[in-house]
């Protein structure tokens, strides 16, 4: 088992305002096949912190997704500069992190969940990448549209598809950090460990 993994390119060649956001992706391969597949963005967070905060990442933020036709690195920004994190003690975390890896996507076969791959692949980004253990890991838990589109309905425990996907990557040592909203799950790097009496478990 192994980890493909690929830079990104920009949708755009010319784009070159975003030097310190970095787009990756990854390939989960077992036995010459491909089991699963990610999707994250690097922030160097130390890199755009100024006297004035973030204001740096605001705008490499808003030059990302002008480049990607999305608004994926705004939500983050905003969740980064605008909430508290003070109530779990999260702050200086959050505060002085060098970097940011906002996890955008990560998927797995049928046939390959339930074993925690998709939090060895999150470990093994973390490991190619060299990432230092004070980067803050980020992801908002929920159903890919490819398979959940219109399934939000409550299963036989009560849960929607949302409910049940976040309280998996919480046994895997993802919380929530901010003080008043709960869609974000965070970690940091040297927080990731592997889960006790299994080589990966867990659903994705």
């Amino acid at each position: 088992m192994h980890l493909k993994l690929f830079n990104s390119i920009c949708a755009n060649p010319a784009c070159n305002n975003h030097r310190n956001i970095q787009a990756l992706s990854g390939h989960l391969i077992i036995s010459n096949a491909t089991a699963g597949s990610l999707k994250a963005q690097l922030l160097f967070a130390a890199q755009m912190r100024t006297r004035n905060g973030l204001n740096q990442m605001w705008q490499e933020c808003q030059d990302f997704d002008a480049c990607t036709e999305a608004a994926k690195m705004e939500k983050v920004e905003n969740y980064l500069v605008n909430e508290s994190f003070a109530l779990k003690g999260r702050q200086r975390d959050v505060d002085q992190a060098s970097m940011i890896l906002h996890i955008e996507e990560v998927w797995l076969e049928r046939l390959y969940r339930g074993e925690a791959r998709g939090l060895w692949m999150l470990r093994e980004l973390a490991r190619q990448l060299r990432l230092p253990g004070d980067v803050v890991v980020m992801l908002q838990a929920g159903p890919l549209s490819r398979e959940e589109q219109g399934q939000e309905t409550p299963e036989s425990d009560g849960k929607s598809a949302h409910e049940r996907i976040a309280c998996h990557w919480k046994k895997l040592g993802f919380d929530e950090w901010s003080d008043s909203d709960d869609a974000w799950l965070c970690l940091r790097v040297d927080e990731m460990k592997q889960p006790a009496g299994s080589t990966a478990q867990g659903g994705a």
